[in-house]
Protein backbone atom coordinates (compact mmCIF):
# COMPACT_ATOMS: atom_id res chain seq x y z
CA UNK A 1 0.00 0.00 0.00
CA UNK A 2 0.75 4.00 -0.80
CA UNK A 3 -0.16 6.38 1.09
CA UNK A 4 0.90 10.14 0.67
CA UNK A 5 0.46 12.88 2.93
CA UNK A 6 0.68 16.68 1.89
CA UNK A 7 1.19 19.44 4.54
CA UNK A 8 1.03 22.81 3.63
CA UNK A 9 2.38 26.23 4.59
CA UNK A 10 5.41 25.12 6.55
CA UNK A 11 5.67 28.20 8.48
CA UNK A 12 9.61 27.08 8.43
CA UNK A 13 12.85 28.15 5.57
CA UNK A 14 14.58 25.05 6.39
CA UNK A 15 13.25 22.14 8.39
CA UNK A 16 14.15 18.40 9.09
CA UNK A 17 11.32 15.54 8.67
CA UNK A 18 11.45 12.72 11.26
CA UNK A 19 8.78 10.17 9.87
CA UNK A 20 7.86 6.69 11.85
CA UNK A 21 6.55 3.61 10.95
CA UNK A 22 5.39 -0.01 11.85
CA UNK A 23 4.34 -3.21 10.68
CA UNK A 24 2.39 -6.37 11.61
CA UNK A 25 4.96 -8.61 10.58
CA UNK A 26 8.95 -8.40 10.92
CA UNK A 27 11.04 -8.62 7.79
CA UNK A 28 8.92 -6.36 5.47
CA UNK A 29 10.78 -3.85 3.72
CA UNK A 30 8.86 -0.06 4.05
CA UNK A 31 10.38 3.05 1.51
CA UNK A 32 9.33 6.42 2.63
CA UNK A 33 10.47 9.91 0.59
CA UNK A 34 10.37 13.64 1.86
CA UNK A 35 9.96 16.25 -1.03
CA UNK A 36 10.15 19.82 0.04
CA UNK A 37 11.34 22.81 -3.04
CA UNK A 38 11.12 20.09 -5.79
CA UNK A 39 13.45 17.87 -4.09
CA UNK A 40 13.16 14.10 -2.67
CA UNK A 41 14.75 12.35 -0.37
CA UNK A 42 14.12 8.74 0.32
CA UNK A 43 14.61 6.66 3.12
CA UNK A 44 14.05 2.77 3.90
CA UNK A 45 14.27 0.04 6.07
CA UNK A 46 12.76 -3.45 7.32
CA UNK A 47 10.29 -3.45 9.78
CA UNK A 48 11.07 -4.96 13.20
CA UNK A 49 8.50 -6.14 15.71
CA UNK A 50 8.70 -5.84 19.45
CA UNK A 51 11.52 -2.97 18.86
CA UNK A 52 13.01 -1.54 22.71
CA UNK A 53 14.64 1.50 21.01
CA UNK A 54 14.20 4.26 18.40
CA UNK A 55 16.51 2.99 15.12
CA UNK A 56 16.90 5.39 12.40
CA UNK A 57 17.02 4.04 8.98
CA UNK A 58 20.09 4.05 7.03
CA UNK A 59 18.62 2.65 3.24
CA UNK A 60 18.23 4.91 0.71
CA UNK A 61 16.23 2.45 -1.97
CA UNK A 62 12.98 4.64 -3.14
CA UNK A 63 10.68 1.77 -3.61
CA UNK A 64 11.01 0.77 -7.35
CA UNK A 65 12.60 -2.78 -8.42
CA UNK A 66 14.01 -5.48 -6.25
CA UNK A 67 13.54 -4.08 -2.45
CA UNK A 68 17.17 -4.47 -0.89
CA UNK A 69 17.74 -5.68 2.41
CA UNK A 70 17.68 -3.05 4.64
CA UNK A 71 19.07 -3.16 8.55
CA UNK A 72 15.75 -3.13 10.76
CA UNK A 73 14.32 0.40 11.76
CA UNK A 74 11.57 2.50 12.97
CA UNK A 75 12.02 5.76 11.19
CA UNK A 76 13.86 8.11 8.67
CA UNK A 77 14.82 11.42 8.96
CA UNK A 78 14.98 13.96 5.83
CA UNK A 79 17.19 16.84 6.29
CA UNK A 80 17.38 20.28 5.28
CA UNK A 81 13.88 20.37 3.44
CA UNK A 82 13.09 23.52 2.89
CA UNK A 83 9.36 24.98 0.36
CA UNK A 84 6.21 25.71 2.21
CA UNK A 85 4.59 22.68 0.86
CA UNK A 86 6.02 18.83 2.40
CA UNK A 87 4.72 15.73 0.62
CA UNK A 88 5.43 12.69 2.54
CA UNK A 89 5.22 9.37 1.26
CA UNK A 90 4.83 6.14 3.10
CA UNK A 91 5.14 2.63 0.97
CA UNK A 92 5.22 -1.09 2.31
CA UNK A 93 3.56 -4.63 2.14
CA UNK A 94 0.88 -6.07 4.21
CA UNK A 95 -0.89 -4.02 7.59
CA UNK A 96 1.85 -1.16 7.97
CA UNK A 97 1.25 2.30 8.07
CA UNK A 98 2.69 5.91 9.82
CA UNK A 99 3.11 6.43 13.29
CA UNK A 100 3.38 9.95 12.51
CA UNK A 101 5.66 12.50 11.67
CA UNK A 102 7.63 15.47 13.07
CA UNK A 103 8.83 18.83 11.11
CA UNK A 104 11.76 20.54 13.02
CA UNK A 105 13.01 23.84 12.29
CA UNK A 106 16.69 23.78 11.49
CA UNK A 107 19.57 26.64 10.36
CA UNK A 108 19.91 26.88 6.57
CA UNK A 109 23.16 25.88 4.79
CA UNK A 110 24.34 28.82 2.36
CA UNK A 111 24.59 27.24 -1.66
CA UNK A 112 28.26 26.90 -1.92
CA UNK A 113 28.57 30.26 -3.96
CA UNK A 114 26.80 32.21 -1.10
CA UNK A 115 29.38 30.51 0.75
CA UNK A 116 32.12 31.22 -1.40
CA UNK A 117 31.31 34.92 -1.24
CA UNK A 118 30.81 35.42 2.47
CA UNK A 119 34.60 33.97 2.76
CA UNK A 120 36.12 35.88 0.20
CA UNK A 121 34.47 39.13 1.59
CA UNK A 122 36.04 38.06 5.18
CA UNK A 123 38.96 37.64 3.42
CA UNK A 124 39.18 40.88 1.59
CA UNK A 125 38.14 42.37 5.51
CA UNK A 126 41.20 40.78 7.30
CA UNK A 127 43.79 42.15 4.49
CA UNK A 128 42.26 45.52 4.49
CA UNK A 129 42.26 45.59 8.42
CA UNK A 130 45.92 44.32 8.37
CA UNK A 131 47.35 46.56 5.65
CA UNK A 132 45.78 49.51 8.11
CA UNK A 133 47.90 48.12 11.11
Amino acid sequence: QTVTYTVSNVPYAYYDVYMYGTSDASGREISMSGTGSGATQYGSFTSESGASAWTVATGTWNGTGTPPSDPAADYVHFTQLSGSTLTLTWAAPGNSGVNGFQIVQVSGVPEPASLSLLVGGATLLLKKKRARA
